[in-house]
């Protein structure tokens, strides 16, 4: 049987601006989590993010001149302190996955990791100088046709498109990591005080023998047995519960589970690109009785001021949008969150459309599909300058976006688009 892996239970952390901190280890992986992957992340990616992490600093040493484990930057893991009011699935991911980790041959494997891809990832020997038995080229669903990264191990875009698919994190991490096993380690704990000896009974003088005493009759006193005691049958280590948590770390979820119940309706909402439905930007107009409301009806126009900005022209192709309701579009059209720069981006069914960014004051981006062939014929990105709404219009359809530190990427290459 091999040797129970030992995970350490704090880590020396290279802080940014020099001192290095000791932080528990469990507490470091959720603010790592929350950084390499957009806490909107589906729950299964999260938690296979929570193991790669984990897997990977459990054996990095990678700082000794400053005699620290890791740093806070993409040198080893990028690192800031995540508030759990505001990503409660970051904290839930890590407890769930408590002490697990993925395993070659009874040892760590290098867990690496990166952005995203171009259908299938590497193997060891092409990037590094050595093979590895795990890291071998696998094909992924991430749905980029450029790599983002080294192309060893997990494509984080890819994750998120498998959990989006089902799977658990169980399968996604065998999937990247071919031959893993995933199993529970062990957190090293303090040593514990050495037991009280047994103490012996007195030594019992003999009895003197006296004559016998007559006694009365009695009922037999009946005694229920004892139930014997049965020795448990020791679980697997994948199984083991984890340790009992401690006061602090017990009071902090419990005020974590009251919050998530007042934030449910806050967090749905925050949440809901995933599923986000086109909504027209028209001028309201009174729509038809039990009919499905269409993308973007015809409006009179409006006389614009002389100093106006000028305004792309919307609906040409009327019916076309009348054929088709909010519903529908939106069965082809993923909008997903990933770890990267602030930028929308996309994929788009060919080049030339036109896509017109505008946030809350009403200013607007222009850009064309196709001019960031990185995503796909018709990709685009665009940076943009904070955090917030935006609004998104390629030819009849706009979708509704949330940027929150990382880049919004729409997948429409379904989506039949006509220029406006």
């Amino acid at each position: 049987m091999a040797d129970k892996i030992i995970l350490p239970e704090l880590l020396r952390v290279l802080m940014p601006e020099g001192p290095v901190a000791e932080v528990k280890l469990e507490t470091y992986l959720a603010s790592v989590v929350g950084t390499e992957m957009s806490p909107s992340a589906p729950i299964e990616a999260l938690k296979v993010q929570a193991v790669a992490s984990r897997t990977y600093v459990a054996s990095a040493h990678r700082h000794p001149e400053a005699n620290a484990d890791v740093c806070t930057t993409a040198h080893c893991q990028r690192w800031r302190r995540i508030d759990p009011i505001v990503a409660p699935e970051v904290f839930r991911a890590v407890s769930e996955t408590w002490g697990i980790i993925a395993a070659h041959d009874g040892k760590l494997i290098d867990a690496y990791y990166f952005e995203h891809c171009d259908g299938k990832t590497r193997n060891a020997e092409d990037v590094l100088t050595t093979s590895l038995p795990y890291l071998r080229s696998v094909e992924c669903p991430c749905g980029f046709v450029g790599m983002r990264g080294h192309g060893l191990g997990l494509c984080q875009r890819g994750v998120i498109v498998m959990a989006r698919r089902g799977a658990t994190f169980e399968q996604i991490l065998r999937h990247y990591y071919r031959g893993v096993v995933i199993q529970r380690a062990t957190h090293s704990e303090p040593p514990q005080s050495a037991p009280k000896p047994t103490e012996m009974p007195a030594k019992i003088s003999p009895r003197k023998k006296t004559a016998p005493v007559e006694k009365k009759p009695t009922a037999p006193k009946i005694e229920t047995p004892a139930p014997r005691a049965e020795t448990p049958t020791p679980l697997p280590d994948f199984l083991v519960p984890p340790p009992a948590l401690d006061d602090s770390t017990r009071a902090l979820m419990k005020e974590l589970e009251r919050l998530k119940q007042l934030t449910q309706d806050s967090l749905r909402e925050a949440t809901a690109d995933s599923t986000i439905a086109p909504t027209p930007r028209e001028e309201p107009v009174q729509p038809a009785p039990k009919i499905s409301p269409p993308i973007i009806l015809p409006v009179e126009p409006t006389p614009a001021p002389a100093d106006a900005a000028p305004v792309l022209p919307r609906v040409e192709h009327v019916e076309a949008a009348r054929t088709e309701t909010p519903s529908q579009v939106a069965r082809r059209v993923v909008i997903d969150h990933l770890p990267g720069a602030r930028l929308i981006a996309g994929s788009l069914p060919r080049a030339d459309i036109a896509i017109v960014i505008e946030d809350v004051d009403g200013d607007k981006q222009v850009v064309f599909s196709g001019s960031a062939p990185a995503y796909g014929t018709g990709g685009f990105e665009i940076p943009v300058q904070a955090d917030g709404r935006y609004f998104v219009s390629m030819g009849s359809h706009s979708f509704e976006v949330h940027v929150s530190g990382d880049t919004v990427f729409i997948h429409a290459q379904n989506l039949e688009i006509q220029n406006s």
